[in-house]
């Protein structure tokens, strides 16, 4: 029979109690009870275990930040880098994050005080980068790049001294193109180096391209691959006008914070893209790289002068 049974610290609440036949299963679920909680601790060391094991083998953020320099938009680079990504990703088993920068000067910017683990970038910056903050060398993609001059199909414009006085559309005037391209334009004796040339900057290069199209540029000097890439439609309203001297192409460096093992897996896992050979076909096809090298003394040379050029714009805030 139940009784009902008023304890003197709860007031009027009623508890009820069983019969004695009731109390005698009582002792069973407490001891239940208590190993449902040993087990609820167990759990929890073999979890909190497994989390500082995992610490302790790899501390802090394990995530890598890819910087790449700002040569195409933002969308059109994460779309092209995808597939290394994907790759650096399976291999290196640990998050790449992508990101850029809205300019060449913050791209340098963000190099020198360590906001990317890695970089994608040019020749004379990544030699900038080694000299002045000991980043480096990771891989090179292969080959060579150059600039292209491009008119409009129909231009009067059949050699680079008729761009004297002309309006010419740039990526940027840190870019390794343009600065190739400065060597062959007229007034390189001059002072300035420029002669009376208007130079526009662009977004991107294919902006630029696409200023010559529209008409608001005479030319527009951007890379050899970038000129490629571009839809036939746009190509079918552009003449090649010239091509600038070839040079390495883009480099690859490494945030010494990473520490030499880091660095070396890196390197390694860069050199055998080939490896994965359906995300480096999708990735060569969207650069037109064929693969990766090591960066050699040589590559570092020719970007030495262009390292001078570059801190003296720097130095004077040229946009």
């Amino acid at each position: 029979m139940l009784m009902p049974l008023r304890l003197p610290w709860e007031g009027s609440l009623p508890i009820t109690l069983a019969s004695a036949s009731a109390w005698r299963i009582l002792p069973c679920t407490l001891a239940l009870l208590a190993i449902h909680v040993l087990l609820l601790f167990w759990n929890t060391a073999i979890a909190l275990a497994a989390d500082s094991a995992i610490a302790r083998k790899m501390p802090g953020d394990q995530s890598l930040q890819f910087g790449i320099m700002p040569s195409q938009s933002a969308l059109t680079l994460m779309r092209a880098y995808a597939p290394l990504k994907s790759y650096l990703e399976h291999t290196l088993k640990r998050e790449i994050i992508i990101s850029t920068a809205p300019s060449f000067p913050e791209f340098l910017r963000r190099t020198s005080t360590n906001e990317y683990d890695f970089v994608l970038t040019s020749p004379h910056f990544a030699k900038l980068a080694e000299d002045q903050h000991g980043w480096i060398r990771l891989a090179r993609a292969q080959g060579t790049q150059r600039g292209v001059f491009l008119v409009e199909k129909t231009s009067a414009h059949q050699k680079i001294t008729d761009l004297d006085g002309k309006a010419l559309a740039i990526r940027d005037n840190l870019a390794l193109v343009t600065l190739l391209g400065e060597q062959d334009l007229p007034g390189k004796g001059s002072p300035s180096g420029r002669s009376n040339i208007s130079f526009i900057n662009s977004p991107s290069y294919t902006s630029a391209a696409l200023s010559v199209i529209r008409g608001t540029a005479d030319a527009a000097l951007i890379s050899e691959v970038a000129f490629n890439k571009l839809p036939a439609a746009d190509k079918n309203h552009l003449r090649v006008l010239a091509h600038t001297k070839t040079a390495p192409n883009l480099m690859l460096m490494g945030n010494p914070r990473l520490g030499e093992n880091d660095i070396v897996h890196l390197r390694e896992t860069l050199l055998h893209f080939d490896n994965d050979q359906n995300n480096s076909a999708v990735f060569f096809h969207n650069t037109g790289f064929k693969g990766f090298d090591n960066i050699t003394e040589q590559d570092m040379r020719f970007a030495t002068p262009f390292v001078v050029i570059l801190q003296q714009r720097l130095s004077q805030g040229q946009p």
